[in-house]
């Protein structure tokens, strides 16, 4: 809540000296004025009166509630010099003033602070200097009633004094002590002449007297008529000769007249005022009557009709009705009148029922000239509002229209002594208030209403020619007053923020007159004046810009202290038009265009925007042309220039330049601005090399804060470091810059802001690589992980977090959106992937560099995983060093538990699975070479299963991450493991399996060596398995004819399952391709071997006379794959059973290199060697050969 405290001292001359305190809060319009007495005054009962006052001198200004006076400017303002730079030495000085400071260490720390601190700095000096700022003016001495002291047009003061004393003297208790010395001091009268004045008074002789009557309204009347009204009007005499009639009121039981009359009164004592009040009825035909039926709304309305229809019928007349009567003595009304409501009677006075009641304002009064009474009855209300000011001090525009009691006492006797009505009254009170408002404002809340009433007067044509002269003279000068206001406006708005309710009634009655003057019939020059429609239009509009200008012309001047620079002068000016501009469109432009149609804020802004663009523009196009390129260096982490540190006034400067022009979008017409649309290009040199400066400025800081940071967390919750929350709050300021910059022009937004961006992902590439540096100088020589480690890599990625959103918080969404509208889609394209690659490439960059130090984290720990897990393999005490590598992991991994964030425990605890994986890989391929027995790599295999629950438990949701993405890692070491840890027997199994899988995926069609056709089948009843070779198919050649003799033979595997089954022959068949077998083998197996995993070994070779037989290929059929039939089931009556033809492809398979190192294994070398010969004989082929 903003308080302002002013002292204006104002001198009485005949007065002890005050000293008035006026306590204005912004946020109510109403001002304390606590009088502070300095000198006690010693007082009689009545003071002594003043002396007739002098002629007015000049006029006084008091400080109002709402801020209406009238502050004096300088009559012609000082005229502002045009800066001019002559010389190096003036261009030095100029940079200088707008500049920070130096270029030292201290300046290099608070560089983005100051920066950042404009816009809190801004806000708070606009205010301030609003608050500061006062218009010059002039103290000045005199009374308040000797500059407000009427005119009386050719009446004596002490004439005007008798008569109102004589009104007192003569009411019935009128003649108080208190009264007449209110009276006295009204009028400024000595006491000797007070004395004459009073005795002659008192002895005057009582002039003709008469009886002033206003009837002013009824209520309660009976309804006569057959829709249950009455059309009421009275009757009035004093004596039977002179009667007068009111207006009828149609229909109503409760009319309103408000008319005036007047009786002569021969004795008061012997006269009675009589009123009788009548329902009017109109001559009528008995025709007339009977269309009346369809009036009635009662039963009573009914009897009504149905009484004047018999009376028409019956006497053909219709005559009024009676509704009840009042007599009042005259003798009863007291000097000072009445005002009340007097009940109606029946004409003997007997009846009880109520008639109703009439309201009536009456007193007696001297027979006098209308015109004189009017005249004395205004002087005298002008005396009395000037006491009234004078003596309570009323402040400008605190005075409502109320009197005092004995002033409101004296008005009244006046105007029932002079036999005003209200329009007399109205019309005094027009005259008198617009005159004093013209030299001490009054509430303006008293004119609407009363204007409004005036304007009745004169559409009802209830004025003469001389009264409507004085009405639209004082009107006149009232428009002019109300101007004078709107002139003064923006300074009164500027003080403290009142006068919305003084505006508005100034505005509702200037509203009032406006629509009056377009309704009226026809324009009288003669009486009406200058006053027109366009009249006051103009003078409105007039006065809004000549307060413009003159507030314009009040703030440019010099500041009394002469310590301001150009650039803060101007940064003040704009702050107070811009917070004017604001008031005005909050409060007062509404109330403008409503009531009159006048664009308050348009006038306002577009004065303000020539006068602001001539003085700012031609300064700051000066500045920046002697703006030079920036030779920056960098040395030491300090910027060595006496020109690269430019100030933040120049800044400021945009910002209240930008504020103004950003008004204009509330202009009606934002049309013909010199600043909206341009003042961007004045800047533009200067945006751009505080770009490089902050840029530079912000590569220096970061290499401070690394090198000062101690790699300590800011905060017990933090998990960064100083060096972090730095950098990061440089980022902030320079988005901050941007978004008060809001630069209007969209490819200069772009080039600007593609700079930021560019600099800012430098800014974070820099920071990265100096942590990195850090962490490279803190760790040299530790093997533990340290705590400033952790630290270092929270920091990179932290500050890399802190790029991401930094798109939109620049807006580069809508500036590419803007510019697609303006270059078209692919300009828009290429620029947005312009910037979208220099994002990609810092965030790149930063992730890189995260990684990095998080592999030099698993490195350091490496060796010892690999130490323990060699050990734990070579020793009988497994689980002891078992637990010691999970203690050494899980210490560590605590610790980085604590001290990295969860995204970078999360890849460290990736990066050491994959150390732990590899350290564990290296030692499965070392003992591979070592030719380690099963039992070995049974162990590792165990040690594997460890590491696996230790890193992924079950059910841990970081499985998953480890199935996706290192799946293949785990299912290497375990097939490693699976094949040096089987026996020679598992290892030919797995050697069959997986040629039955290869014999599975061959086609029988695109099979090269052909096919084989077979039954089988296991019945169950007898034990016995049996197999039916039938043919084989597309055979390959094996001899040089062409042809082959071939032959099969069927044996079981495993061996060492299956040593006890004999091995089948078939018989060879000559010279053919297809051979027909049909020949069948029964094998004796207990079920319990049929479930044993056991295969069927169909190998087909070719008969040769010399030599050894030729391979042909070899087929399989797993024992799991035979129906299990009984005895009675026969082999035709079961499928055949297609059999691809296949031959050993791999010869360096893993399962052969495993069975190959096996040298000490007999069982292995024989398969191996057979295996070979297979081989061997593929490679030796007849066709080949």
């Amino acid at each position: 809540m903003l308080t302002e405290c002013f002292q204006i001292r104002i001198r009485f001359p005949r007065k002890p000296r005050k000293v008035h305190c006026l306590e204005i809060n912004n946020s109510d319009p109403v001002v304390v004025v606590t009088p502070v007495i300095v000198q006690k005054v010693v007082s009689s009962s009545c003071p002594p009166p003043r002396p007739p006052p002098p002629k007015p001198r000049l006029v006084i200004h008091l400080p109002s509630p709402e801020g209406f006076s009238t502050p004096r400017l300088p009559a012609t303002p000082q005229p502002r010099k045009r800066l001019r730079i002559r010389g190096n030495a003036r261009k030095r000085a100029l940079l200088k003033a707008l500049a920070d400071g130096g270029d030292g260490e201290g300046e290099n720390e608070d560089f983005f602070e100051k920066f950042s601190s404009i816009r809190i700095s801004y806000a708070a000096s606009e205010k301030k200097r609003i608050q500061e700022f006062q218009f010059p003016t002039d103290e000045i001495d005199g009374e308040l009633a000797d500059q407000l002291w009427p005119t009386l047009g050719g009446w004596n003061i002490d004439d005007l004094y008798s008569e109102v004393l004589y009104a007192l003297v003569r009411g019935r208790g009128a003649q108080s002590d208190s009264l007449i010395c209110h009276l006295q001091q009204v009028f400024h009268i000595d006491n000797d002449k007070h004395a004459r004045l009073l005795e002659a008074a008192r002895e005057k002789k009582a002039p003709p007297l008469v009886l002033n009557l206003e009837v002013v309204e009824a209520k309660g009347l009976k309804g006569k008529d057959v829709n249950g009204l009455s059309d009421p009007f009275c009757t009035l005499f004093v004596s039977p000769k002179q009667k007068h009639n009111t207006s009828m009121k149609p229909e109503t039981l409760n009319p309103v007249w408000r008319e005036y009359f007047s009786f002569p009164v021969s004795t008061v004592e012997d006269d009675t005022l009589n009123i009788e009040v009548w329902d009017y009825d109109p001559e009528e035909t008995l025709a007339d009557k009977m269309k009346r039926f369809g009036e009635v709304k009662s039963t009573r309305g009914l009897r009504i009709l149905m009484k004047e229809i018999a009376l028409t019928a019956s006497t053909g007349k219709q005559s009024h009705e009676f509704l009840g009567c009042l007599k009042i003595p005259l003798n009863t009304i007291p000097p000072e009148g009445i005002d009340s409501f007097f009940g109606l009677e029946s004409r003997n006075g007997n009846g009880h029922k109520k008639k109703g009641e009439v309201h009536l304002r009456m007193a007696l009064g001297a027979e006098k000239e209308k015109k004189v009474a009017a005249q004395e009855y205004r002087h005298v209300l002008h005396l009395l509002l000037v006491h009234e000011l004078d003596e309570e001090n009323v402040p400008p525009h605190e005075w409502d229209g109320k009197f005092a009691k004995h002033s409101e006492f004296i008005l009244r006797q006046l105007e029932l002594l002079g036999g005003l009505n209200q329009k007399d009254v109205d019309m005094a009170r027009w005259l008198v208030y617009t005159r004093v408002q013209c030299e001490h404002p009054l509430n303006v809340k008293v004119f609407p209403v009363l204007f409004k009433t005036l304007v009745n007067y004169v559409k009802g044509g209830l004025l003469g020619d001389d009264d409507i002269r004085k009405f639209w003279f004082a009107t006149e000068k009232l428009v002019e007053n109300f101007a004078t206001f709107f002139k003064n406006i923006h300074q009164c708005f500027l003080s403290n923020g009142g006068g919305v309710t003084q505006t508005y009634h100034m505005l509702q009655t200037l509203e009032m007159l406006v629509s009056h003057l377009k309704t009226r019939q026809k324009s009288n020059k003669d009486l009406e004046g200058k006053i027109s429609v366009e009249f006051v239009i103009e003078k409105t509009e007039n006065a809004i810009s000549r307060g413009a200008n003159e507030l314009f012309s009040g703030v440019s001047q010099p500041s009394h202290n002469g310590h301001e620079s150009p650039v803060e002068n101007m940064i003040k000016i704009g702050q107070i038009i811009i917070a004017d501009l604001r008031k005005g469109l909050e409060t007062l432009h509404a109330l403008f265009k409503e009531l009159l149609n006048v664009d308050y804020f348009d006038i306002t802004y577009k004065v303000y925007d020539e006068k602001y663009h001539d003085m700012v523009k031609p300064f700051v196009e000066e500045i920046c042309s002697h703006l030079k390129p920036l030779d920056l260096r960098e040395d030491d982490g300090f910027l060595q220039n006496q020109d690269v540190t430019m100030g933040t006034n120049l800044f400021e400067l945009y910002l209240a330049v930008k504020q103004f022009a950003d008004l204009s979008s509330k202009l009606t017409s934002p049309k013909d601005l010199y600043i909206q649309g341009s003042f961007h290009n004045w800047f533009h040199t200067s945006v751009a090399q505080w770009l490089d400066i902050a840029y530079f400025k912000a590569i220096n800081r970061i290499k401070k804060a690394v090198q000062l940071d101690s790699l300590k967390p800011v905060d017990e919750f933090a998990q960064f470091t100083s060096s972090a929350v730095d950098t990061a709050h440089i980022f902030h300021q320079i988005q901050i810059f941007w978004s008060q910059l809001a630069w209007p022009e969209i490819e200069g937004s772009y080039s600007f802001i593609a700079k930021i961006l560019d600099d800012l992902c430098r800014c974070t590439i820099y920071y990265t690589e100096m942590m990195c540096i850090k962490v490279d100088e803190m760790e040299s020589g530790q093997d533990d992980i340290s705590e400033e480690l952790c630290f270092a890599i929270n920091n990179i990625e932290w500050v890399g977090m802190e790029m991401s959103p930094i798109s939109e918080k620049l807006g580069i969404k809508s500036i590419i959106k803007e510019l697609q509208d303006i270059r078209g889609p692919s300009v828009a394209a290429q620029c947005e992937r312009t910037l979208i690659t220099v994002m990609e490439n810092a965030k790149e960059n930063v992730h890189n560099k995260v990684i990095e130090v998080l592999e030099k984290v698993g490195d350091k720990m490496r060796p010892m995983i690999l130490r323990l897990l060699l050990e734990g393999s070579e020793t009988d005490s497994e689980s002891h060093l078992i637990e010691t590598l999970m203690k050494y992991l899980d210490k560590n991994l605590i610790k980085l538990k604590h001290k990295l964030s969860q995204n970078n425990f999360d890849k460290i605890f990736v990066i050491l699975w994959e150390n732990a994986a590899v350290a564990l890989k290296e030692l499965i391929n070392t003992n591979i070479e070592k030719r380690r027995p099963p039992s070995f790599f049974k162990q590792i295999h165990n040690m594997l299963q460890i590491l696996i629950n230790f890193f992924y438990p079950e059910g841990d949701s970081a499985t998953r991450r480890m199935d996706a993405t290192y799946n293949s890692s785990i299912r290497e070491m375990e097939e490693l493991i699976s094949l040096y840890g089987a026996t020679t027997g598992e290892l030919v199994m797995k050697y069959y399996a997986e040629r039955w899988q290869t014999q599975a995926a061959t086609s029988n069609k695109t099979s090269e060596l052909g096919s084989l056709t077979v039954r089988a089948h296991y019945c169950e009843d007898i034990h016995t398995l049996k197999v039916e070779i039938l043919n084989a198919r597309n055979l390959k050649s094996a001899d040089a004819n062409g042809q082959c003799d071939p032959y099969v033979k069927l044996k079981l595997v495993p061996h060492e399952v299956f040593h006890m089954t004999p091995k089948f022959r078939t018989k060879t068949k000559k010279k053919t391709l297809f051979p027909l077998f049909d020949e069948t083998f029964s094998i004796i197996l207990s079920p319990e071997e049929m479930s044993l995993g056991g295969m069927m070994v169909f190998s087909l070779k070719d008969h040769d006379l010399f030599g050894r037989n030729d391979f042909i290929g070899e087929c399989f059929l797993p024992l799991e794959s035979v129906p299990f039939t009984t005895a009675s089931t026969s082999l035709q009556d079961l499928p055949q059973i297609f059999l691809s033809i296949t031959k050993p492809a791999q010869p360096n398979s893993p399962i052969l290199l495993t069975l190959e190192n096996r040298v000490w294994d007999r069982a292995a070398t024989d398969f191996l060697k057979h295996e070979r010969q297979k081989f061997i004989a593929s490679s030796t082929s007849p066709q080949q050969t």
